[in-house]
């Protein structure tokens, strides 16, 4: 790695594993290169793209975890962000409960990404190309157990429901051009995909905690497929609770859930709290809730059945509780601003110019 070269002796330090939408899609700060353009906030407070310059890395500097009720955000200490109540403050400072603000992605932004082409993903001697239908089942593979094969069995559907979602895999199997077999067991309730493509795909997208850069550089709309076919698998409903809806991530699987939360922005859909909930290995989980009517915006094929709008729906704000701080070890990537009043948005939190110490 190289050191920074803090010319100006100013700019952000962030971690490598931090989100930014650019034109590519949502990419991961290592995967940006020199003259990528990126989301974030003129001085006129605008969101629009601008060219940022890698400067140089640091090797396994301290780095924060944020967690708030509406996204997470992995940065420096020195790093400094806005606040509701306090304004400019840096990381190092921050407590839980202080307010973050937090960014949208505007409908032109959108707009752009839209434009992007449908990736492809060679699987043997096959070039499969992810659309909206793949990028949803396998979504729905989040919880899959079985090696072999794709299994449709562990889900609170009726009988027309899985029906409807043996039409959704018949489909795929007849445009995308990955074979197989399917099975349905109307006494059991169970779907059965035969095919060793789409296995592939499966391990290529879940075999590990990343969230695969074929799917981060599709169309926002497979994006949004791909996370509606997660939320189908892991949204729950708790009747006693305001909001009802929420879904659990594992602290070990952070990068899906700021991954899920970038999408969310997308869509205008903005969790309205987070809680941290101690685990018995000493790990935390994540319960994020969600209004139900927010649902209708993401377009789920089978959750909306199943749930009915609550009359009482907490409220969305652009500031967003801490609910959350650790610290850990990882590379720091250096990022240099375009212009003086320029400020990136990373995993939806505007960031701060700030100067460096020596």
């Amino acid at each position: 790695m190289v050191e920074p070269a803090l010319d100006e002796k100013s700019g952000f330090l962030v971690s490598g594993e931090n989100f930014v939408w650019a034109e590519r899609g949502l990419l991961r700060v290592a995967e940006l290169s020199s003259d990528s353009n990126i989301v974030g906030i003129n001085h006129e407070g605008k969101t629009s793209w601008s060219s940022i310059t890698i400067a140089g890395f640091k090797e396994k500097d301290g780095i924060m975890r944020i967690t708030t009720d509406s996204n997470e955000c992995l940065l420096a200490p020195d790093c400094e962000v806005f606040t509701a109540l306090e304004g400019i403050k840096k990381v190092s400072s921050l407590s839980v409960g202080d307010l973050l603000e937090t960014a949208n992605i505007p409908l032109e932004i959108s707009e752009t990404l839209d434009r992007n082409a449908l990736q492809r993903v060679q699987c043997g001697d096959r070039e499969i190309v992810i659309d909206e239908k793949l990028g949803y089942v396998l979504g729905t593979q989040i919880r899959s157990r079985d090696p072999d094969k794709v299994v449709f069995d562990h889900l609170v559907l009726d009988a027309e429901e899985y029906y409807l979602l043996a039409s959704l895999c018949n489909d795929i199997r007849k445009t995308s051009g990955i074979g197989g077999k399917i099975s349905y067991v109307y006494a059991r309730k169970r779907i059965r995909f035969d095919s060793w493509i789409l296995v592939q795909l499966r391990e290529a997208i879940w075999r590990t905690k990343k969230v695969a850069i074929e799917l981060r550089e599709s169309p926002p709309k497979v994006m949004h497929a791909f996370v509606a076919g997660i939320l189908d698998m892991i949204l729950q409903r708790n009747k006693t609770e305001t909001p009802p809806t929420f879904f659990s991530t594992t602290g070990y699987h952070g990068e899906l859930r700021r991954f899920i939360l970038n999408v969310f922005r997308l869509y205008g859909v903005i969790p309205v709290r987070t809680r941290s909930v101690p685990q018995q290995d000493g790990s935390i989980s994540f319960k994020c809730s969600i209004n139900t009517s927010d649902l209708s915006k993401l377009g789920l094929r089978f959750i909306t059945m199943k749930i009915p709008p609550t009359l009482q729906e907490a409220k969305a704000i652009s500031y967003s509780t801490v609910r959350n701080i650790s610290r850990f070890r990882d590379t720091t990537v250096y990022l240099s601003a375009p212009e003086p009043h320029w400020s990136p948005i990373v995993d939806l939190t505007p960031l701060h110019r700030h100067a460096f110490e020596s």
